[in-house]
């Protein structure tokens, strides 16, 4: 149910698995949140701008569609990411000294994210959002600042409402270890989401395609043909027996 990426993933994996499917669309089109619109010469994204190059959920989709040659790494000036806060813009700290000097967080949450490794974790918890996550860990102010803007531009929704479950590495340092930070480097979690597909580069951790993200949810469309239905909207779900 919901032509959007995960609907659409969800049933080209089954489809792959030879599990007969339908999906059900109440829109005239797929894609949901995924959008490319070009205005002249420049291209917008209307959701999420950016994909994770570590994922190997999305490795093993690009290469099953036949994208990988449509693959488009972020440039190096990529990596010098602004986010509009307080009136203005403020360049993302990539360093201790820039996240010091930065003017995105006040003294206090500074002072609250610099107090994380010593920050008592609270273990797993099941139910618990990004946002809730995330706070816990580094404060209100810091998700604010820092983790809504990441996680709108990546998954194109509020971290209030994202589960944790997207972040597996880190809800497990949580409740093993202190510290994320110390976790990290005592797990090797930078080695590990350095494995970015191959002819990928890992130091360019975001990728695109050609054409824009819409290329992905297109062809998932073009693959699964007439097994989509478009303008079928789900009212209620009821188990019936087996005639």
């Amino acid at each position: 149910i919901g032509g959007g990426i995960a609907g659409l993933s969800a049933a080209w994996a089954l489809h792959q698995a030879r599990v007969p499917v339908v999906l059900l669309e109440a829109r005239d089109q797929v894609g949901g949140c995924v959008g490319t619109v070009n205005v002249g010469a420049h291209q917008f994204e209307q959701g999420p701008h950016a994909l994770w190059a570590t994922s190997a959920h999305l490795a093993r989709l690009v290469d099953d569609l036949g994208l990988r040659s449509r693959i488009v790494q972020a440039p190096g000036f990529a990596g010098r990411q602004l986010v509009w806060r307080k009136g203005r813009l403020h360049e993302l700290p990539r360093s201790a000294g820039g996240f010091l000097a930065s003017g995105l967080l006040s003294l206090r949450g500074k002072l609250r994210v610099l107090a994380e490794p010593v920050w008592p974790a609270r273990g797993r918890q099941s139910d618990e959002s990004a946002a809730e996550f995330y706070r816990r860990r580094l404060g209100r102010e810091a998700t604010e600042a820092l983790i809504d803007p990441l996680v709108s531009a990546v998954y194109a929704g509020a971290a209030q409402e994202l589960g944790s479950e997207a972040f597996p590495i880190l809800r497990e340092l949580d409740g093993t270890r202190r510290s994320l930070v110390r976790g990290a480097l005592r797990s090797g979690v930078p080695r590990r989401l350095s494995r970015a597909p191959s002819g990928v580069s890992p130091e360019r951790a975001l990728l695109s395609l050609d054409g824009g993200l819409s290329v992905l949810t297109r062809a998932l469309r073009d693959r699964l043909g007439t097994r989509i239905r478009l303008g079928h909207q789900v009212l209620r779900l009821e188990r019936v027996e087996d005639a």
